[in-house]
């Protein structure tokens, strides 16, 4: 039998598997039973028992491996079930239901249950119900009040084990902190690069559990780990649109929680599948040459520029252009952030007298050229600013306009923030690229900054906030220009469903560690590529950090390479950067190498098949693609990366 015709017979066989895995799953309800005991509720299900002890979440156990994930009361901090008047929830004048007065707890059918709580004119409802398709234990508050001001919801989980837990955070590319790490408080916020995915993963043995929301309009919210010497609490966040100082209700997003038996990668699956499903993101292979990209020429500080066409010659000697990007930074008249003249342009986007040399000059050797552009900045002394000034970012508390500081060199003129939920301020810069985009047939534009996200004090502009705005904004770019590829600064679930190459500082956290989670989150969408402050060789230190996190974050090798000087001999850790353009093969955050032994070979699939069918895996990591199963599509996938055959 051919290959070809195996791998039709094994695709048939995958179909039917999964047309009746998903007709079983359907049609299986879940069992549930909720119950009142005073202040008290129980909740439990065939995957779990919880306890919420006046509105907090204070019990957890895994029914699949049979473990708890809480503490006595004594160990550790509590969580805070509450609403916000304030910036920070333990402010005077915030609610909580541990001192609030429960009016009642009314059980509404034997899978849903309603707390009220009240105090002084301000009432919070807490719903506990369990979606009987999912097992998936859903949590929502409502909060009204007489005082003015509300600025979010929020309920929380206490005693957590931190010594037997992992907090896995789709966070600065990806973050992991457990009990050995530095106690501190963590503080992230949605959609953002501190909180990339509505999702946070508790790893614990053999499984653990997690907590997701299924919100697709990128409304704000916030995680809060509080994590002293011991123990730690979590609390979940959904925040009113600014300005605040008016509103007399809240509501929180719906949030789910379940447990799962596995790795890291069941419940991740879990999402991802949700995530593509709600936000329909274009996919990397939806425009095929964005798979190939093996090397990234240039960066946001610096690189080629519209007269750098004797670099492309000798780079196309030495790497293969078809598979290398240019980023292009220094190619329109006074766009450069340094530039003098930038108060004259932006964001006008003229292009430099040169650039058609330098695009035919790209083409002709089968380079991809995207542009960085400074989308969402308005020269002040640009004569439209004025009138755009009306949609400058105002901040979240004071409603003021945000200004920019003083240039902090003489001759530089920074930008203003202008909110891309302005639909006016969107059609001013669409109409701008599409222009280069027809005369100069460049493949992309990476929007420089576009992973800020403001409660911005305007309020809603033409009915969307800032979030809303920017994926609108590229959503108008993609359509306007067909097949243009969008690349931006870092990535977030307001920049991840047109961006096909996202950049990822570095960001050194000494409380937490890196992790791949953003990266199987968001790698069949977007790829990731540096943040080189430089020419490589300049900097050994940043080199050796930057190999390590390409390990763990997929990045694609990137490299600041200014001019032909920069790729001779001399230049030893530059050509090791070529070298590792020449092998890279990304696997999507997926890892074939079961054993850990550091290459995927025979001993792997070994490990594999002797796990398919097993419940509970005896080898975790034998689920190459984290659905919770190993099967053939686990064998098919580390047979595809096996060493030497990729």
């Amino acid at each position: 039998m051919s290959r070809s015709d195996w791998s039709r017979q094994v695709g048939t066989l995958i179909a039917v598997v999964l047309i009746n895995g998903f007709s079983l799953f359907y049609f299986n309800v879940a069992s549930a039973d909720i119950t009142i005991d005073g202040e008290t509720v129980h909740v439990e299900t065939d995957s779990y028992a919880v306890q919420f002890d006046r509105g907090v979440i204070t019990y957890i156990h895994n029914k699949y491996t049979n473990k708890t994930y809480t503490v006595s009361a004594d160990q550790g901090p509590s969580g805070w079930t509450g609403i916000w008047f304030n910036q920070n929830w333990w402010e005077a004048g915030n609610i909580s239901t541990s001192w609030a007065e429960l009016i009642s707890a009314t059980q509404i059918d034997p899978q849903s249950a309603e707390l009220l709580f009240r105090h002084e004119g301000t009432d919070i409802r807490l719903s506990i119900a369990v979606d009987p398709m999912t097992d998936d234990l859903l949590i929502d508050m409502e909060g009204v009040s007489d005082t003015r001001g509300i600025v979010g919801m929020q309920w929380g989980i206490s005693y957590l084990d931190i010594d037997n837990l992992s907090v896995i955070i789709p966070k600065d590319g990806g973050r992991i902190f457990d009990g050995t790490s530095p106690a501190t408080y963590h503080d992230y916020f949605y959609p953002s690069t501190d909180w990339e995915a509505q999702l946070v993963i508790l790893q614990g043995e053999r499984g653990g559990f997690y907590v997701r929301n299924t919100d697709n309009t990128l409304q704000f919210k916030r995680l809060i780990g509080d994590r002293p010497d011991d123990g730690l609490a979590l609390n979940f966040g959904t925040y009113n649109q600014a300005p605040l100082d008016s509103h007399t209700s809240g509501h929180s997003t719906l949030w789910r929680f379940n447990t799962y038996t596995g790795d890291w990668r069941v419940p991740a699956r879990i999402y991802r599948d949700w995530m593509e499903q709600a936000f329909q993101p274009r996919r990397l292979s939806d425009i095929p040459w964005t798979q190939d990209i093996t090397l990234v020429v240039g960066s946001a500080k610096g690189g080629p520029s519209t007269n750098s066409a004797p670099l492309l010659d000798r780079l196309s000697e030495i790497v293969d252009p078809t598979k290398t990007l240019i980023l292009l930074g220094s190619w329109a008249e006074g766009g450069e952030w340094w530039s003098e003249e930038l108060h004259a342009h932006m964001p006008d986007f003229i292009p430099k007298s040169d650039m058609g040399t330098f695009m035919e000059a790209a083409h002709q050797h089968g380079f991809r050229v995207i542009l960085f552009t400074i989308a969402l900045g308005f020269s002040p002394a640009h004569p439209l600013y004025p009138h755009f000034r009306q949609y400058q970012i105002r901040d979240t508390w004071t409603g003021e306009i945000i200004e920019n500081p003083p240039p902090a060199h003489p001759g530089e003129h920074l930008v203003e923030t202008i909110s891309p939920a302005s639909s006016e301020y969107r059609k001013l810069i669409v109409e701008r690229l599409k222009v280069v985009w027809e005369e100069y047939g460049v493949d992309g534009f990476f929007i420089d900054a576009n992973f800020m996200a403001f409660n911005d004090g305007n309020g809603l502009i033409d009915g969307l906030n800032w979030s809303q705005g920017i994926a609108l904004l590229h959503k108008e770019l993609a359509e306007a220009m067909p097949g243009i590829v969008l690349g931006g600064e870092r990535l977030h679930e307001a920049t991840f469903t047109y961006e096909s190459f996202a950049q990822r500082p570095l960001l050194p956290n000494p409380a937490m560690r890196p992790h791949r989670i953003s990266t199987f989150l968001f790698s069949p969408f977007v790829h990731n590529i540096g943040y080189a402050p430089q020419a490589p060789v300049e900097d050994p230190v940043y080199n050796d950090e930057f190999l390590r996190f390409s390990k763990i974050w997929d990045i694609i090798p990137t490299a600041i390479i200014w001019g032909p000087e920069h790729l001779g001999e001399q230049f030893v850790e530059m050509n090791k950067y070529l070298e590792a353009a020449r092998v890279w093969q990304p696997q999507y955050g997926l890892n074939g190498d079961v054993n850990s032994d550091g290459v995927i070979n025979i001993l792997d699939l070994t490990l594999v098949g002797q796990n398919v069918g097993i419940m509970p895996l005896s080898h975790i990591q034998a689920d190459i693609n984290g659905d919770g199963l190993v099967n053939v599509l686990d064998l098919i996938l580390v047979s595809n990366m096996f060493d030497g055959a990729r």
